[in-house]
This record gives structure tokens, sequence and C-alpha cells, in this order.
């Protein structure tokens, strides 16, 4: 039985499982869990026992005859609250042990209906849905049942306590109960009064708990004591070894991660193994560190990684602090001269036949030659990174290298190519830290701030990173959250405008009057996929939301909804802005052959290989966003939030931000292009005919279609303003609230030509516009404005 309960508020909870036989209970078992002990992910094992005797005939024996229930339960000190419960039946009775293995998470259960409420009786204080149709009835103390409908002729339990009936050797009488007791109770009928599990007489004034296996067995209570950073032992009763380091400014800045690693030095098996490692940070250049023992262990190192790194190849560098030739002091400084060198730095003195070569002959080859750097005297230590870590000895100065695990702080907790470090992780594996690449931010460098690669769940999501980094104030997010729902507001009133932009574009093609062509259900084809656009991003922003106020408990149909509604998004996005293009070069391919305009309602067989050719390149728009399906994933953060992240190796990376270049510059790029050389074709014509030069036709042509540069004008306006924040400004200062309001407002003006379909494709055309007055809306509009 897996427990999560980090999402309850609960400061003691108690874990009861019951064995039931046709809704009577045979056995049972009792688990609490302290406050100490909260935030809680343990694993617990038990059995409990059925008996075959319940049973007419093992043929008989169906999956309905015994369930297994877990009820979980808040404690206070004289309240004990219900939180949920869990249901599972035993499929396979006939056999002599069934086992059941449960993930119970904890979330806020779902109100029943007033029918299911009414059915729970008088006697009843709630009602907890178990699923869809079936609910488990909250009794008042001491009644019980599935209704709420018994209750004991004598209660044994305690006053607050919760009574149940247990049934033994036979299911006519109650032979058995089980009391669950309060806070202030203990014992079998919970009438034991227990005093507070703090205790105030605890060594040198630290706290002190006295946990119990199931708070039930006295005998079973231990004392389990925090201490202070200075002090360890059973009553913290030890002062623990102390010293300090001053760490330079040359060796370390603020985004670098420090880590400190004691370590036991084995000459015998020639090992050096860690005994300890935690993060150090800085206050002043300085930190203190303590250790739980009269005295340190003989080798200290620090581990300085950094994004910076003069050696792409490497992001850390090695210092030591002391080791078993060097005296431990009050006070370290740690300086470029504490540096341990990499073999790779020290080839005049270690020579490599082929450093491509790692066999064992060129192995023990360059062993040979490890000595070499201890007989200078600026070296005092220095390691492989294969295997070895090497500190020279101060009076003979050779090389005595032991076995070191390199990578024992390493991780892969991190996303998008960050560096993962552990901190403390013999005690605590979610004591760590990631080092994010360029223009990644967030706890798991889940958040993507480079060239166009940022998302709306970057920009909206609440970001942790403004948070650790800059010690924004509380109230930062509380106004960043009323911004959401204007946000929202507004992106709702450009669906609304879209959807009447856009069919009233829709209506407009439709007309009769409208000669049937290719360029016409390209048209049609815009429309449709400019509002779905539009009713995506609608969508895209209420998921976000939701998912952030934990609203989705579904984990399946959260993944299916994280991987479908931004590649939506962004799909169509792209195929609006390419229809756009192609359409202007079929217009071009038009004037070029000078093809007749027709009359017939069907298509022609040239508008039919340009439809097909149409649908080629929008598969292959569709096919190249299939990267936000294959790379969305959910994350769960340390606050326990769930949220929809993208995870990207440096090289999809790199190929997605290449992709993002192209679907936006490209379509506009091609849009102007063709429309500039259909005016020139037309004026070429034009002027031939007219016996004028040529630019002055071509100015004419431009003044009589100055209607048609309003899609490439709006084009340009809806991508230049975050083309310009994009160069501008640095992807490590997106953290700025302010600059994150402007991005999202360059996001919703991103999409304005999905919402002003009809003056992209309608208000240029006269034909449009008089086959547009023609329609319904049309009609209606004009009666409106007369």
């Amino acid at each position: 039985m897996t427990i999560d309960l980090s999402k309850s508020n609960s400061t003691t909870i108690r874990v009861v499982t019951l064995l039931e036989y046709h809704g009577k209970i045979i056995d049972f078992m009792i688990l609490s869990y302290n406050a100490i002990q909260l935030p809680l992910k343990t694993k617990q094992r038990f059995y409990l026992f059925y008996p075959w005797s319940l049973l007419k005939t093992i043929r008989e024996a169906s999956s309905k005859d015994y369930t297994v229930s877990f009820h979980l339960y808040s404690v206070s000190y004289e309240k004990i609250r219900l939180l949920s419960v869990w249901n599972y039946s035993i499929k396979f009775p006939f056999l002599p042990a069934f086992r059941v293995t449960a993930q119970l998470i904890y979330r806020h259960s779902s109100t029943c209906s007033s029918q299911m409420i009414e059915s729970c009786g008088s006697h009843s204080i709630g009602c907890h849905l178990i699923d869809k149709t079936i609910a488990y009835c909250e009794c008042k103390p001491p009644w019980y049942g599935s209704r709420c409908s018994e209750r004991p002729s004598i209660d044994p339990c305690a006053k607050h306590s919760l009574y149940f009936p247990a049934y033994r050797s036979g299911l006519n009488q109650t032979e058995d109960f089980i009391c669950i007791c309060t806070g202030h109770q203990k014992g079998r009928t919970c009438h034991i009064s227990a005093t507070q599990n703090k205790v105030s007489h605890t060594f040198n004034n630290n706290t002190c708990y006295h946990l119990t296996e199931d708070n039930y067995d006295l005998k079973s209570s231990t004392k389990y004591c925090i201490c202070a950073a200075n002090l360890y032992g059973f009553n913290c009763q030890l002062k623990a070894a102390t010293t300090s380091l001053n760490i330079s400014n040359t060796i370390a800045d603020e985004s670098s991660i420090l880590i400190l690693q004691l370590n036991d030095w084995n000459e015998d098996s020639t090992r050096m193994t860690i005994s300890t490692q935690q993060f150090i940070t800085t206050e002043n250049n300085s930190s203190k560190i303590f250790f739980a023992g009269g005295s340190f262990p003989d080798t200290a190192l620090l581990k300085i990684y950094r994004n910076n790194h003069v050696n792409h190849k490497r992001t850390y560098d090695i210092f030591v602090i002391w080791q078993p030739n060097i005296l431990q002091r009050q006070s370290h400084h740690i300086s470029m001269e504490n540096r341990c060198y990499h073999v790779e730095e020290l080839k005049n003195l270690i020579p490599f036949n082929n450093e491509n070569d790692q066999s064992l002959n060129q192995t023990m080859y360059t062993l040979k030659f490890y000595h070499q750097p201890c007989q200078h005297l600026n070296i005092s230590c220095f390691y492989d990174e294969l295997a070895y870590f090497c500190r020279c000895h101060k009076t003979y100065r050779s090389a005595i290298c032991g076995l070191y695990d390199f990578s024992f702080e390493r991780c892969d907790y991190c996303l998008n190519d960050g560096t993962c470090l552990f901190g403390n992780k013999m005690k605590d594996y979610n004591d760590f830290i990631c080092q994010c690449p360029r223009c990644y931010h967030g706890i798991l460098c889940h958040y993507r701030t480079a060239q166009f690669g940022y998302s709306l769940e970057t920009l909206i999501a609440s970001n942790d990173y403004q948070n650790e980094q800059k010690n924004e104030h509380l109230d930062t997010n509380t106004k960043f959250a009323v911004w959401k729902l204007i946000y929202l507001s507004i992106v709702i009133v450009m669906m609304m405008i879209g959807f009447i932009s856009n069919i009233s574009s829709y209506v407009t093609l439709h007309h009769s009057t409208i000669t049937r062509s290719s360029i016409i259900y390209f048209f049609i084809c815009i429309c449709i996929s400019n509002q779905l656009c539009l009713i995506s991003l609608v969508v895209q922003i209420v998921y976000i939301l939701l998912n952030e106020a934990h609203f989705i408990g579904n984990n399946m149909i959260n993944l299916i909804l994280c991987k479908t509604i931004p590649y939506a998004v962004k799909t169509l996005t792209y195929v609006s802005k390419w229809s756009m293009a192609y359409v202007s070069l079929t217009r071009l391919h038009k004037t070029t052959i000078k093809e007749s305009i027709l009359t017939s309602k069907h298509l022609s067989s040239a508008d039919k290989k340009q439809t097909l050719f149409y649908t080629v390149c929008m598969f292959c728009v569709i096919a190249s966003t299939t990267t936000e399906i294959f790379f969305h994933q959910l994350v769960k953060t340390k606050g326990s939030m769930i949220q929809c992240v993208i995870n990207y190796s440096m090289f999809w990376s790199r190929f997605d931000t290449v992709l993002l270049f192209i679907h936006h510059l490209v379509p506009f790029v091609i849009y102007v292009y063709s429309f500039l050389m259909t005016i020139r074709l037309l004026a070429q014509s034009r002027s031939s005919t007219q016996k004028q030069s040529f630019s002055v036709t071509f100015v004419k042509q431009m003044q009589k279609c100055k209607n048609q540069l309003i899609c490439p004008f709006l084009m340009l306006i809806s991508t230049l303003p975050q083309l310009i924040i994009v160069f501008a400004v640095d992807c490590d200062q997106w953290y700025n609230m302010w600059l994150r309001y402007l991005i999202l407002a360059m996001y919703l003006i991103a999409h304005t030509p999905e919402v002003l379909t009809f003056i992209l494709l309608i208000y240029p055309s006269t034909v449009y516009k008089c086959a547009f007055q023609q329609t319904i809306i049309g009609k209606r509009l004009s009666t409106i404005l007369k």
C-alpha cells in the first residue's frame, strides 16, 4: 500500500483498513502517522485474514464476497474527521492468499447527490463518493451501518471516538469491535488519556516527539528528536563538529551550485567513500558547516557547478578543503589554489598516446605517470573523471589515488537537458536542484523562453523561478491571478468577434453569386481553421488555469489534454498562415498563365491539381508540429503542482526553433513576394496594351489594389512586435512581470489575423462585398445600420 498525502492539510492522519464479508468487518488494521512524518510518501505491508469457513463451498465463491476498504481520517486533539474512502474487491476469494496493492492518493471528495444524502438517513454527518454511483455514509458516533441505522446496545468506545462492529468466529453476533481514537485518546476503547506528542523537557531546548506505530500499543512509543544543526545524538546532547568556509569570488558566483562532500579515505581498499553530502549556501562569501560526529571525516571536497564554465565539456570544478595530510582548522579559505586539476590539463605531465583509446593497456600506461604531477608544489590533487581521485602526499610528493564515485550527486529529475544535482541524498531524495541551460527556468527547467519557444504554459502558469530568484512579494501572485482572468476574458471576446468574422466570411464564400474555384475552397479552409484556432486558444488558457487549481483529477485525461491542446493551437495557427501564402501563390500562377475566369460551379483540372498540392502542403505543416504531442508531458513540481510542460533535448530544441522561424517568416515572405509579382505582371500587361510606362502603370495598379495590402500589412504588424521583443530582450530577463504582460499582449496580437478574417478575405474584394450584402447576415446588418 502506497499512501500519497502530499495534498492533505492534516497534522495527524490515520488509515483504517477493513476487511469485510458482505458488509460485515472480519479483520482490520489501523495505521497512524504523526505530524513530523508529513507530507508522507511511504509504503506499508500488512496481512488480513479471511476465513474459508464463511463460504459454504469454494465453488460458490464470488468476487463480491470480500472487500477491502481504506478509510482516511484527520485526527486532532478532540476530533476525528473522515477525509476519504477507497474500496477494492477480492476477485479470487477461493485462493489461499490474495494480494491487494493500492496507491491511495487523497483528493477532496466530490459532492454526493441529494438522493444519496437522503439515503444516508438522519444519523449521518457526511457523504463521500467512492465512485459515480456508490457513496459511503459517515455516521454520528456511535451509529454505524451502510445507512447509519444501527447502534450498539452498549457503546464500548470513549466519547468523541468512532465505533465499528467486528465479527470474528461467526456472523450472527458481534464478538469484537473497533474504536478509532482522537488525538488525546489511546487504548483499545480510547479511555486512556494520552499526553500531547510534544514534550518540553528535552536536552538543549530542542523539539522531540513521541511516535507510535499504530497509536494503540503504548509499549511501541518511541521518541524522535529534531536537533539543531550544531547538535546531534538521541537527545541532542552532543555537539557536532563545526568549521567555517570562506569562498573566494573568483571561483563561484550567484548562479553557482556548491556541493560539500565529506569523505572517508580508506587506503587499504584504495577507495574514497562519501560519508555525507549537502548543498552549501553562502552569506557574504562564508558558510558554516556541521557534522554529526566528534570530528569531521578525513577528506572534504567542494564541487562547484556553474553554467558558464570555461571548459564546456566539464560543468564543475573540484576543490579540496582538507585531506588526510592537511590539518583541519576552524576556518578554511577556498580559492583557486585549492582547485584539483583534471588530467586533461596535465597533458605535459601525463602523456596520452591515443585519447580515444580506453583499452586496459592504454589505461595502465597512463597510470604509470600519475606520480609526475605531484612533483610540482602547486598541485595538491587531480582526477581523471573515469575512476580515480588522486591526492599528493605533502612529504613524499607522490600520488595516492583511490576509487571515487564522480556521479554520486547526479540525478535525472530535470527536463530540457538540465543538470540534476542531489544535496543530502542519504536522507532525502527530494533534496535536489536543477541547473538549467540558458533560456530555461523553473525548479525542473520546465519553462522555456528561447526565441519563439515560449508558450502559454510558460507565460500564464505560476512561475516558481521569479519567487526563488528575485524574492518577489506574495501579492505578486495575487495580482497576476487577476491578470490571468482579465487575459482569459480578452481571449473569449476575441473568439466571439472571430466567430462573427469567420461565419460572415464563410456564408459569403458559399453564396451562389461567387464563382467556384480552388481559391474559394482555400478561403473556406482558412475560415474554419481560424475559428478552430481561437476556440483552441480559449480552451488552452482554461486548461492551464484549471490544471493550476488542481481541478483535473484524472491523470490520463490531463495528459491527453496536455498533448493535444497546444498541438491544436500551434497547428491551426500555422495552417492559417500557410493557407494565405498558398492563396497568393495560386493567384500568381493564374496571373502568369492568364487563366480565364470560369463561370462553372465545378472545379477545373488545374484547380483540382492545386487543391491536391494544397492538401499535401497542409499535411506537411500538420506533420511538422507533431513534436508538440511527443514532447509535452506532465510534471509534478515540489509544491505538488502538476504542470503541462515540454521536454526537449538540445537537438529537438534547435529543430523546433528553426521550424518556428520558418512557419512565422516564410509564409509572410511568400505572400508579399507573390502579391508584388502579381501586381508587376498586371502592370506589364496593362502598360503594353495602354502604351504607358511600366512605372506609371505599376503605381496605378498598386492604387487600384491597395485594399489587397491589408493582409500583408496585418501579417506584418502581428509578427513584427514578437520579433522585436525576441531579439531585443534577453531570455534570462523574462521573469520580470511587466515583460510577461508585454509578451502576453504580443501573443494576442499574433492571433489578430484569425479574428479579422472578414477584413482579410472579404473586405478587399468588391465582388465578395456585394455577395456579403446579399446574405442573411449582410441584410440584417444593413437593416440595423439604417
